[in-house]
């Protein structure tokens, strides 16, 4: 039977062995890593933080002007689930400032500092604590404005990865634990009366690959998703160990490493870099300005650049806030450290304005074009947003950006000017109310999105018009006469991919606000994205490429599970529509789109 040896994981995470363990890896990472905070962290105004005292003496809540912040603190990210029993509000603000019991505390908060004590750090940040959460909005908003300083400059950030609940905790009892073995190791040499060496060995369960994932309740949480990514330093507390990641390495509790930076570094030496992408979001936000550096002044640098960005909104984006109005705020420490690596850049609510082109071009997972009928299920009610943002869209729902990796496309259309309101944020990063922008592009103008005469030939419909409804009726089935309502629409192209190989367009589907009668609309609202794909007969695939596919396809794994073999992706040829376009292209105009 084949056996490997790990570290042995302690049942109780508040153990003496456990908290000394933890306290080696920050000892290890503070002396022998890159991975230290500015000596001096600079944040944008006061700031409170919680003293966590000792044994002998209450945890209680200090206020720090600006400039006067702590060396050193500790900060916490965990799922609020239940509603605080404790928590900082004008009424209780003095009873914490003289000091509160640890028993008057919710779990996870008195797990954190037992943590935190132990770690030999004498201030922990909590959000529940820290920012006044009675009302006060001013305060609110001011605090929030520099959440990226306080877990970007934290000392550490401990994570309570499995607990739904602050009244949960994450110091249980392990269920699962090692058992003790004491064995004999024969040496005629030893002194010892039973002729050996007495030692000892712990046994558990075999253990997977998944046994070391970190996906429990916390990583749906939205405000998590910056959280996991801004500090230098974390130490996640699960349901089976302690798992430590910094800037260096990652490690667990029993035993297993590995540093992310040195496998970068050989990726790069050996394949040129080419599987970067393939790293987990934490390494390559890290590496970011590295990776840039890398690229130099390159057209790869210009258009890859924002690849990354697109990834962080797919990530978050299918995580849950309470609140709708925060989904700007609870992405807005990563935006701001986003847009420092990008340099001189206009963050337009979830976009970049020097990649607004692409970046118009999200679209929600699983949906298709969308229209009345599905707007009201995709655009929240609760939150106002313009309709060209993806924040706008219900929470839950996963965007994302088919052109996020791709360096080799033709932007049809421009951008004259873009422009949001913001509601008195200090920060640029965060909430926004309105927002305009101006978009030039060759423009095709019509009145329908589906005909159910489409395929009629005396119905006079441009090429591109019978492809849009043809789309439509495959794609929507019956719900395809839902579309088929008069107005005021737009196609503007947007994008061409690919343009030696073979022809792809992506098109932005708008439809007018409403106007007086007879007036020309010119300002539009965002309906939705589409594709004109046509593959010129020239374009063939290579026999190897052809083999390969062959092989994936009648593979015994393929065949037993055909969910998991090649993606097909089914395009509906619109050759007619791009043979339209070489014969009358449509004319540029200058929409606004709100």
């Amino acid at each position: 039977m084949s056996f490997r040896l790990f570290d042995r994981t302690y049942r109780d995470p508040s153990s003496s062995g456990c908290t000394a363990l933890a306290a080696q890896w920050l000892y290890d990472c503070i002396e022998n890593h890159t991975c230290s905070v500015s000596d001096s962290p600079h944040l944008q105004a006061m700031a409170r933080f919680l003293y966590v005292g000792d044994k002998n003496q209450n945890p209680s809540l200090v206020h720090f002007e600006h400039g006067h912040q702590p060396k050193q603190w500790a900060a916490l990210s965990y799922c609020w689930g239940t509603d605080h029993s404790r928590k900082l509000t004008t009424s209780s603000l003095r009873d914490l400032q003289l000091g509160i019991a640890l028993n008057e505390l919710d779990a996870t908060i008195r797990d954190a500092i037992s943590i935190t004590r132990a770690l030999g750090i004498d201030y922990l940040w909590v959000d529940a604590l820290c920012i006044l959460q009675d009302g006060l909005k001013q305060d609110w908003t001011l605090q929030a404005s520099q959440m990226r300083e306080i877990y970007e400059n934290s000392t550490i950030t401990l994570v309570a990865a499995d607990s739904i609940s602050v009244v949960q905790g994450f110091l249980s009892l392990r269920n699962e634990h090692d058992v003790p073995l004491t064995w004999r190791l024969d040496d005629p040499s030893s002194e010892s009366p039973c002729g050996g060496h007495i030692q000892q060995v712990y046994v558990s369960k075999s253990r997977c690959p998944n046994d070391d994932k970190l996906d429990g309740p916390w990583t749906n949480r939205g405000w998590t998703f910056q959280e996991s990514l801004l500090p230098n330093r974390l130490l996640f507390y699960s349901s089976s160990q302690m798992v430590w990641k910094c800037c260096q390495e990652i490690r667990y509790e029993r035993g297993n490493r590995h540093n992310p930076m040195l496998e970068v570094a050989k990726e790069f030496s050996d394949e040129g870099g080419r599987n970067f992408w393939g790293f987990d979001l934490f390494t390559k936000f890290k590496l970011m300005h590295w990776y840039l550096d890398l690229l130099g002044n390159s057209i790869a640098r210009s258009q890859g650049k924002y690849r990354l960005w697109y990834e962080l909104v797919e990530g978050y984006s299918s995580r849950q806030l309470k609140y709708h109005s925060d989904r700007l705020v609870a992405i807005s420490g990563l935006a701001a450290r986003y847009g420092s690596a990008l340099g001189n850049d206009q963050y337009l609510m979830g976009l970049w304005r020097a990649d607004i082109i692409r970046g118009l071009l999200w679209r929600v997972q699983e949906e298709k074009l969308l229209d009345h009928w599905t707007r009201s299920k995709v655009f929240s009610k609760e939150f106002h947003a313009p309709s060209w943002t993806w924040v706008g869209v219900p929470l839950g729902s996963v965007i994302r950006n088919d052109h996020a990796g791709v360096v080799d496309f033709n932007p049809l259309a421009t951008v004259r000017d873009a422009g949001i309101e913001h509601l008195g944020s200090p920060n640029p990063f965060e909430v926004a109310h309105n927002g305009i922008i101006n978009l030039h592009g060759p423009t095709f103008r019509f009145f329908k999105l589906y005909h159910e005469d489409w395929q009629t030939p005396a119905t006079a419909l441009s090429a591109f018009e019978r492809h849009l409804s043809r789309v439509i009726e495959d794609e929507y089935l019956q719900r395809a006469k839902e579309f088929s309502h008069e107005g005021n629409y737009a196609a503007v192209l947007m994008l061409q991919h690919l343009v030696a190989i073979d022809h792809r367009i992506d098109v932005l589907i708008l439809e007018a606000v409403p106007v007086a009668p007879n007036a020309k609309p010119t300002t539009f609202k965002r309906v939705g994205v589409f594709k004109l794909v046509y593959f010129a007969d020239c374009v063939k695939a290579s026999p190897a490429l052809v083999a390969s596919h062959k092989k994936t396809v009648n593979s015994l794994q393929n065949r037993l599970d055909p969910g998991r073999g090649p993606r097909r992706v089914r395009f509906i040829d619109c050759r007619k529509v791009f043979e339209e376009l070489e014969v009358n292209m449509w004319h540029c105009e200058t929409l606004a789109i709100v």
